[in-house]
């Protein structure tokens, strides 16, 4: 379980850096809430696949795995965009706020990845 959790931050970490270069590349364009929105829909799809593959080692079974992912991100989603509406409100900078959600989401992922996910 030590090594699976270790392939976990290194994967997340790779999911995390799309999320925060292209949710601040984004937020250059448009607004921060549509940048976290952006930043989601494209790591979500890296961190499914890479986390399936080399994390989990699960079988590609989309329609058992594919739905629950979806779930989890959207319930990421919903976190970050509070986060994002609450920081951007009170005057923190986007990119501190992309931080906080970047570090602080792994913390429910993982087991929630773990045991429903990629059961």
């Amino acid at each position: 379980m030590i090594l699976q959790f270790i392939k976990y931050i290194f994967v997340g970490g790779l999911g995390s850096l799309v999320f925060v270069i292209i949710g601040n590349i984004a937020a250059l364009i448009v607004s921060p809430m549509l940048a976290t929105f952006i930043a989601y829909v494209f790591s979500g799809i890296t961190g499914y696949l890479l986390q399936m593959k080399i994390t989990f080692q699960a079988q590609a079974k989309h329609l058992q795995m594919g739905w629950k992912y979806i779930s989890l991100t959207l319930i990421m989603l919903g976190y970050g965009e509070i986060i994002t509406y609450s920081g951007t409100e009170l005057g923190i900078k986007y990119v501190i706020v992309n931080f906080f959600i970047t570090v602080t989401v792994p913390l429910f992922s993982f087991p929630l990845q773990k045991f429903w996910v990629y059961k």
